[in-house]
């Protein structure tokens, strides 16, 4: 039996814990995202940001640290003082980090806490307008009769555009050269402008390029077809085996309380399903989600076991 001392102080612990998460916030909060504004995740943080500032009544401010695949930002708040302060808001690039990267400066699973899912959508698989090309299986086709000369923008290294393409080589045989930019705009600039071959965007980004007859859809990445996108055909129709579906999950450093992590966990919940931001989720292709700690976080090993098989593989690493 532990000593009175022991369970007394235990039980205080828990207690001001309670009471810390019932307080928060008491001033601005911060969600750092590893990618440059105007990015999918950009777009869709702040919204989210703007939500939970009117239920919390206090500033959130996001701060964008693009780079090394997120792996700047999601550093930086692993390192952050675990008072549910500074949050990240980051891609699935955080499960697929851990199986890519030869040696990362923090652990996901060591370092952060799960906090809840935000979001989920497929990749649009978009080309040049001037690509000879309409189809997956006439792109798959013209890529291997011009090998080496193709190519594919990313946000990042790392991040689920890239390992789009990754595997898209994998399962195909193609060979196409990997262009990494610091954000999903400056790699859809680029595709727009006739300077990369081809693209693997998030729908917030990719979306309105395809609409506007900027760039051609050749497919999405998804299980099912894409209520925004209903006539453009699953890569997976012609590739089979390929599902790549992008994600954005919230996180905190690893010392924040459990009462305050289950706090913030259910107001982004709340946040996601405001009548006004699940709307413009829809009209963005992109479904909220909302999940507990607990959830999210098997969520997140199951995918880091995925991606890790892949990458395997395919032999897949940096360069």
């Amino acid at each position: 039996m532990k000593p009175l001392k022991l369970i007394l102080a235990a039980a205080a612990l828990a207690f001001a814990g309670g009471v810390h998460a019932q307080a928060f916030p008491t001033k601005p909060v911060t969600i750092t995202i590893g990618f440059a504004p105007g990015s999918s995740i950009d777009t869709l943080t702040r919204l989210v940001a703007e939500r939970l500032r009117d239920k919390w009544g206090q500033p959130v401010v996001v701060d964008n640290k693009p780079g090394a695949g997120a792996n700047i930002a999601a550093e930086h708040v692993s390192k952050a003082a675990p008072d549910g302060y500074t949050l990240l808001v980051t891609t699935s690039a955080i499960a697929i980090s851990p199986a890519l990267y030869p040696k990362l400066n923090y652990d996901p699973f060591k370092d952060l806490r799960p906090v809840g899912q935000v979001s989920a959508m497929p990749h649009i698989f978009a080309v040049k307008k001037d690509l000879p090309v309409n189809t997956v299986a006439e792109f798959i086709a013209y890529a291997k009769a011009n090998p080496g000369k193709m190519n594919f923008s990313s946000a990042g290294t790392g991040n689920s555009d890239h390992m789009a393409g990754e595997l898209l080589k994998a399962l195909t045989g193609i060979d196409m050269v990997h262009v990494p930019y610091k954000g999903g705009q400056q790699a859809m600039a680029d595709l727009v402008g006739g300077l990369v071959d081809a693209y693997f965007p998030g729908l917030p980004v990719g979306l309105p390029m395809v609409k506007g007859d900027r760039v051609k859809a050749l497919a999405t990445t998804g299980r099912a077809r894409s209520k925004a996108l209903p006539d453009v055909p699953l890569l997976s129709d012609t590739v089979k085996g390929f599902t790549v579906e992008l994600w954005y999950g919230m996180f905190a450093p690893a010392g924040v309380p459990d009462a305050l992590v289950q706090k913030i966990s259910a107001d982004l919940a709340a946040a996601l399903k405001d009548a006004g931001l699940a709307q413009k989720f829809d009209n963005m292709g992109v479904e909220p989600i909302g999940s507990d700690p607990k959830a999210f976080g098997e969520f997140v090993k199951a995918e880091n076991e995925k991606w890790a098989g892949i990458i395997k593989r395919g032999n897949i690493t940096l360069k």
